[in-house]
């Protein structure tokens, strides 16, 4: 039983820092993903569903 107990917290710590790392990685999406929306001119990106495109509106 102290063996299950063990795999258990292992197992549950794994999911908490898989989580973590899913948290941060979607916060570095959104903060690339934000700066990526002006062109060097200031001028908003025109958006697709692939992302921001290279053509300033």
């Amino acid at each position: 039983m102290a063996a299950l107990e063990k795999e258990l917290k292992r197992a549950k710590r794994m999911v908490g820092d898989l989580m973590m790392d899913k948290e941060l990685l979607e916060m570095r999406i959104a903060r690339t993903r934000a700066s990526s929306l002006f062109c060097s001119e200031g001028r908003i990106r025109e958006l697709n569903l692939l992302g921001p495109r290279e053509v300033c509106l």
